[in-house]
C-alpha cells in the first residue's frame, strides 16, 4: 500500500476533497486505474444503489506489491 507521501509525490495519484450535494468525501486519483470503487458507506450517505460483488480484485499498486 502506498504512504500517503508515496502517493502525493507519484505523479499518477491524486488526493483531494469532494463536495457533492453538500456532503465533503476524501477522494483518490488515479490516472492509469481500470476500475473505479466508492465505499459501501459513501454509497448509502449518498443514497446510491448498491450491491456487494463476490469476486475478489487483486490490485497491484506503484510499488509492483499485489493487494
Amino acid at each position: 500500500m502506498l504512504s500517503t507521501k508515496e502517493a502525493v509525490t507519484s505523479g499518477m495519484i491524486v488526493a483531494g476533497a469532494l463536495l457533492l450535494i453538500s456532503k465533503l468525501f476524501c477522494v483518490l486519483v488515479n490516472s492509469v486505474a481500470t476500475y473505479s470503487f466508492i465505499s459501501a458507506r459513501y454509497a448509502m450517505q449518498l443514497n446510491l444503489e448498491h450491491k456487494e460483488i463476490e469476486t475478489n480484485h487483486r490490485i497491484k499498486l506503484l510499488n509492483d506489491s499485489i493487494v
